[in-house]
């Protein structure tokens, strides 16, 4: 079975200074399953997280939503914003490394199989997948400014 710690430390090399230099603020507090990050914009405070699957396989997906400036009500409760997180959202978008509605569709450790045999190669290396989170990143951004939806982003 595959650990999620060499992907985890590649994502806090490669991709957390990336989004904390875009202003975003890491909230650790729902590890080792989410990781939050949030940034508060002029108009609305911009949420995403990082899932992590619930088998400790070596695989995740970026949830993502906008929200409020002074917080959201769910479930009847109010949710301050810096408790936020996308599911308290109402509706959230889904950054994955390719189309698909199973976690295959999530960023993973494992090639796809076409790509398992051109390469001769049966992982991508951590800081392979590192850079294809920040490289895709910027869907999010383009979301939040415009709600346009990328080629890699899906609806709830």
């Amino acid at each position: 079975m595959a650990t999620t710690k060499p992907i985890r430390n590649a994502l806090r090399a490669v991709f957390y200074p990336h989004v904390i230099s875009l202003g975003f603020e890491v909230d650790t507090r729902m590890q080792p399953e989410l990781v939050v990050f949030r940034r508060f914009a002029a108009d609305a405070l911009h949420v995403f997280n990082i899932q992590w699957d619930k088998y400790h396989r070596p695989k995740f997906v970026i949830n993502f939503s906008a929200a409020p400036l002074d917080g959201v009500e769910h479930c009847g409760r109010f949710i301050e914003p810096n408790d936020i997180s996308p599911v308290h959202c109402g509706t959230y978008l889904r950054l994955v490394r390719r189309q698909g509605k199973l976690t295959y569709s999530w960023f993973q450790q494992r090639r796809p199989v076409l790509y398992q045999l051109l390469s001769l190669r049966r992982n991508y290396e951590p800081e392979e997948i590192a850079a294809q989170v920040v490289e895709r990143f910027g869907e999010l951004e383009d979301w939040w400014a415009t709600r346009i939806i990328g080629p890699h982003v899906q609806t709830f």
